[in-house]
């Protein structure tokens, strides 16, 4: 398991009005989301009402949420848009916490990813790792999800549900940008993103997320193959800003032949001579 380590960047960015135009992608559009009540036109009236109520009360907030048929991470993000008035201040820097390295250390090997601000990758389980090794072979403070997915042939490659986990990353950046809209480190982050077409019809389209995945999540992985995971996210009570994403594998035969097969080479890894 990787050690936590500081986070060398930071977030938060400006929360700007959000657009409905269509921007050309790179790869095929992502199957319709007409099951997530955050999106599209109701997500995009919930940021304009937010941005001009200034110091509604949570009375008002919770009545328009409720009236945009709003989702939790949407609803969290109206309220942090209308208390965006906020002093700037600089953010600490993040750590893992003991307790959530303890619980990642218990999961018997299974993928699980710690996430911090602006998805920013805080800690990892060995079998993580060799599931996306270009992502951990960049240096610690450069280890961002929402970066290496949008910028990165290789996650496109091996994300075969790359559309919903990019669109997810994205999600959790306008989470924390609204959370934290005087971070500069975020602002420099959206900037650089937003050379990307996806990154940039993604974000008009004011998709919120708490995770990157909401359920399954392929990967086709060049030794062990294809793994479907089921994919669940747990809180940390330390830290509102940080999200552990365990990944489960799905209950057919090859997902957990090549699980097993994955543990394996995460053990042999660790074991190897001149590993401390």
């Amino acid at each position: 398991m990787t050690a936590a380590r500081d986070d060398r960047r930071s977030t938060v960015a400006f929360e700007r009005p959000c657009r409905s135009r269509r921007a050309r992608r790179t790869r095929a559009s992502p199957a319709p989301r007409a099951s997530a009540p955050a999106t599209g036109r109701r997500s995009r009236a919930a940021t304009r009402s937010a941005q001009s109520a200034g110091e509604s009360s949570d009375g008002v907030l919770e009545s328009l949420a409720k009236a945009l048929r709003l989702d939790e991470p949407a609803r969290q993000h109206l309220r942090d848009l209308a208390r965006n008035g906020s002093l700037p201040r600089r953010l600490p820097d993040q750590r893992a916490p003991l307790g959530m390295l303890r619980l990642m250390k218990s999961l018997d090997g299974l993928p699980a990813i710690l996430f911090g601000r602006r998805t920013d990758i805080i800690a990892a389980t060995p079998t993580v790792r060799l599931l996306f090794p270009e992502c951990y072979a960049l240096p610690a403070g450069e280890r961002n999800a929402a970066r290496w997915m949008l910028t990165s042939r290789q996650a496109r490659e091996i994300c075969l549900n790359w559309e919903e986990a990019v669109t997810g990353a994205v999600g959790m950046l306008r989470l924390h940008a609204g959370r934290h809209p005087d971070d500069p480190r975020t602002s420099g982050l959206l900037q650089e993103l937003g050379e990307s077409p996806d990154f940039t019809q993604i974000w008009d389209e004011c998709h919120v997320a708490a995770r990157m995945v909401r359920e399954w999540k392929t990967v086709e992985h060049p030794v062990v193959g294809r793994i479907r995971f089921h994919a669940e996210a747990v809180a940390s009570p330390d830290d509102p800003d940080q999200v552990l994403q365990v990944f489960m594998p799905a209950s057919d035969a090859a997902s957990e032949s090549a699980m097993r097969e994955l543990r394996r080479l995460a053990e042999a890894e660790r074991t190897a001579p001149g590993r401390r």
